[in-house]
């Protein structure tokens, strides 16, 4: 089992530097490092303190907003210790397997079972992903200038949504999910039924606000974008950021690379091409990995020791 995630974290490096090679092969190295001298002091700090407020603080609460349902007397800060603490192994380890500490943590401090964890996050992750498909309808809807329409997906959304949480808050049709994932794949089982722990656990009014919540968090996000975008002197519409940063984050969390480092890059350059030059976007690119994932890890490095001990 060790030498496979060995494995495995050796191939993610690979293609993450096998990414970046071709990407320098086709763009120019020493140009894009020429226009990222030439980024906005200013607004970039704006965007690493932007980054500090939603990465780590926002995204702990919402985490914190789940593991309450599970253990009441678990308190924000020992939340804020495990999210922090976990983000730089959740960074390095391949498909973000570094999240899995946090289980562990709270197994071993708050008598939380490893399963209850686990559906925690499994959980946060699908309200993020929900809340992402509604900014993508939005920033479609809105590109046509018609405000009006806004109504009818966000109507669609909700109905859909409502359906599918009552289905899932039937035992009956629960037991036909996990009978159907059963005959599929075990793993895939598995995962349905950790995930089912907090969809029984959870309020569906709660389950809105988690949502609300999830929207807010990755309207930070981009915000962020925004920001770097403008660092770097570049026109890009909020609608069009809306639109394209979603596509953007889930092809990031494929799990072929380190934490989605040159995906990501790849996945600005092909989406806003119209912005901008290759090397422009490239520089925009690495600028948003930076500021919303690998400086929240580092100020991790301060926790991540004392995590470790914890554990």
């Amino acid at each position: 089992m060790k030498i496979n995630n060995k494995l495995k974290s050796v191939i993610l490096i690979l293609i993450t530097f096998l990414i970046f090679i071709i990407l320098f092969t086709k763009i120019d190295f020493l140009e894009t490092i020429n226009i990222l001298k030439k980024t906005k002091l200013s607004l970039f700090l704006l965007a690493l303190l932007i980054s500090i407020i939603s990465n780590i603080f926002i995204c702990a609460h919402r985490w914190f907003f789940v593991v309450k349902e599970l253990n009441k007397n678990i308190t924000f800060k020992e939340i804020l210790f495990c999210r922090t603490g976990c983000l730089p192994l959740a960074t390095i380890l391949p498909a973000r397997s570094g999240e899995l500490f946090k289980a562990v943590y709270l197994k071993k401090k708050k008598k939380i079972s490893f399963k209850e964890g686990t559906s925690s996050l499994l959980f946060n992750a699908i309200v993020d992903t929900f809340a992402l498909v509604i900014l993508f309808v939005i920033g479609i809807t809105l590109s046509h200038f018609y405000l009006l329409n806004l109504i009818y997906p966000i109507l669609l959304i909700f109905i859909f949504s409502l359906l599918i949480y009552i289905l899932w808050k039937v035992k009956e049709t629960r037991n036909l999910l996990l009978l159907f994932f059963k005959k599929i794949n075990s793993k895939l089982h598995d995962m349905v039924q950790r995930v089912m722990i907090c969809f029984e656990k959870i309020s569906f009014k709660k389950t809105i606000l988690l949502v609300i919540y999830a929207i807010i968090f990755n309207l930070f996000s981009v915000l962020i974008y925004y920001i770097l975008f403008s660092s770097l002197n570049v026109t890009v519409t909020f609608k069009s950021i809306l639109i394209f940063m979603p596509l953007v984050i889930l092809i990031s969390i494929i799990p072929i690379t380190v934490s989605g480092f040159g995906t990501r890059e790849t996945a600005i350059i092909l989406f806003f091409s119209k912005f901008a030059n290759a090397e422009t976007l490239l520089s925009v690119g690495l600028l948003v990995s930076f500021v919303i994932y690998i400086f929240p890890a580092l100020i991790g490095l301060f926790s991540v020791k004392s995590f470790m001990k914890s554990l």
